[in-house]
């Protein structure tokens, strides 16, 4: 698996506020999927909180056409749009692509929203 997260050179990612982040992931599918979903989620002192607005289906305009095959290899590209009124915070992002299956892919990386 291959992440690219667009700005970010090093961690913690810097997300500025009223600008979007593209993250470009190359993975090999684990399973058969028919359908996808995104689940990019920050930590807020101890509760792992949904990134509001969230388009949940990851089948469109991420790159990828449902249904994924096994052992093939795919890029999932999304862009985050950081809202102008999300709180500046430093935290860890959790950010998943799910199938019928569980988890396609999952990492983490620290983000400090500014």
């Amino acid at each position: 698996m291959a992440i690219r997260v667009e700005p970010c050179e090093n961690e913690p990612c810097s997300f500025f506020r009223g600008k979007t982040v593209v993250a470009e992931v190359d993975f090999v599918a684990n399973q058969d999927s028919q359908a996808l979903s995104n689940d990019i989620k920050a930590k807020v002192l101890i509760i792992d909180m949904p990134f509001p607005g969230l388009k949940v289906n990851a089948c469109e305009d991420n790159g990828i056409n449902c249904p994924i095959t096994k052992g093939q290899t795919y890029t999932y590209r999304f862009n985050l749009e950081v809202k102008s009124w999300f709180p500046k915070i430093s935290t860890t992002v959790t950010w998943r692509l799910k199938g019928d299956q569980g988890d396609v892919f999952c990492f983490k990386t620290d983000v400090d929203v500014a």
